[in-house]
C-alpha cells in the first residue's frame, strides 16, 4: 500500500472522530442550556418577579429624586 493512501484514510477517519465528537457536544451543550432554562424559568414565580419590578420601581424614584436634587443645586448656583 501507498502513504499516500494510508495518510488519506487516516485524515478522513480523523476528520470523522472530530465531526463525531463535535456532534456528541452539541447535545451535551444543548441538553445542558435547556435543564438551565427550565431551572431559571422555575425561579421566576409571579411572587419573585413582582418583586423584581418593585424592586425597579424603588430604584427609579430614587434615581429621578437624585436627579432633581443635583439639577436644583446646580441651578441654585
Amino acid at each position: 500500500m501507498q502513504t499516500t493512501t494510508l495518510t488519506t484514510i487516516d485524515r478522513s477517519d480523523v476528520r470523522t472522530g472530530a465531526r463525531l465528537l463535535r456532534e456528541r457536544l452539541a447535545a451535551r451543550l444543548g441538553h445542558a442550556l435547556l435543564e438551565w432554562s427550565r431551572r431559571h424559568d422555575e425561579r421566576r414565580t409571579s411572587e419573585a418577579v413582582a418583586a423584581h419590578r418593585l424592586t425597579e420601581h424603588h430604584a427609579t424614584e430614587l434615581r429621578d429624586r437624585e436627579f432633581a436634587r443635583i439639577v436644583l443645586s446646580v441651578a441654585a448656583r
